[in-house]
């Protein structure tokens, strides 16, 4: 029977998924040498050695369940592979894998099975060894509305819901959830195109307001002006503020005439409910983590 640690040996040596591992020591006779030999063959023992490589292209893909929504960046070192049937095929069950177990990081989907007993982690190995190229997934990140719909939007599709810019917008009414869902494809259009920072004014960090406003106070300390002007000065800078950074304050994309806020108030009236938006975010491929939206709830 082939030990545990013999299977982390040969995985650290190799850069081979776990189960490639163990069936490469079964076969032969728990010989080391033999076993990476076995996995020089089969094209697996390389994969490792390309880990260190630069994957900043990739695609993003986005599933939704009613309330839920996932999205994962899954990352190539050139577009050329990026578009590969293969890659996009893979990045699609990566997506399924993750709407279905309800993952909530990458660790989190690596363990999950991706066809029958193989988990993410091999079957990316193994991806990585035909294409000769480093893969990464790089994140997950989730939205979800208990008693609502999470609608999605994918900028510039190469696949079934694949793409290099995507959105997940959660909202919560009474009114019946495809009059929501195309509302919300329409916010998520606009986060795509706008990459608001904050849902309302009220999540903004007040660290942050703080910092922006002592750099107003700053910038206006030499005008000379009294102090009850520089503050009604701030205030509108503040608002302006709000206006660049916040999704529910900035000026809808389809209708500049009108905020995001207005612009579900008004649909919400013309279909007799309430709509409120409660979560969202954008994402683009190759982006720093920690962009746009805000998080799951995690009660999904």
């Amino acid at each position: 029977m082939v030990s545990s640690e013999s299977v982390k040996k040969l995985r650290e040596m190799t850069g081979a998924g776990m189960m490639a591992c163990k069936q490469a020591l079964e076969s032969s006779g728990g010989r080391m040498e033999d076993a990476v030999q076995w996995l020089r063959k089969k094209g697996l023992a390389s994969a490792g050695k390309k880990a260190d490589r630069a994957a900043n292209e990739g695609l993003i893909g986005v599933a939704v369940d009613g309330e839920y929504g996932v999205a994962v960046e899954i990352n190539s070192e050139t577009d050329f592979v990026a578009r590969n049937e293969e890659f996009k095929k893979f990045a699609s069950s990566v997506v399924g894998v993750a709407l279905k177990n309800r993952v909530k990081s990458v660790a989190e989907l690596m363990e999950c099975p991706i066809s029958g007993s193989t988990k993410v982690n091999d079957a990316l190995l193994e991806l990585i060894s035909k294409v000769g190229e480093n893969i990464v997934i790089k994140r997950v990140k989730t939205a979800c509305a208990q008693g609502g719909v999470v609608a999605s939007y994918v900028h510039g599709t190469v696949g079934e819901s694949l793409g290099r810019m995507v959105a997940l917008v959660a909202l919560k009414s009474s009114a019946g959830s495809d009059s929501l869902m195309e509302i919300g494809r329409d916010v998520a259009m606009h986060v795509v195109a706008a990459r608001p920072r904050f849902l309302n004014i009220s999540s903004v960090p007040s660290d942050i307001v703080e910092k922006e406003t002592a750099m107003l106070r700053e910038q206006a300390s030499g005008s000379n002006k009294p102090e009850a002007i520089v503050d009604k000065m701030i205030q509108g800078r503040i608002s302006k503020f709000f206006n660049e950074i916040v999704l529910e304050e900035q000026s809808f994309v389809k209708d500049p005439e009108i905020s995001v806020r207005g612009f579900v108030d008004e649909r919400g009236k013309k279909l007799g409910h309430k709509i409120v938006l409660v979560d969202f975010f954008g994402m683009s491929v190759g982006e720093t983590a920690g962009e746009s939206g805000t998080s799951c709830c995690g009660k999904c």
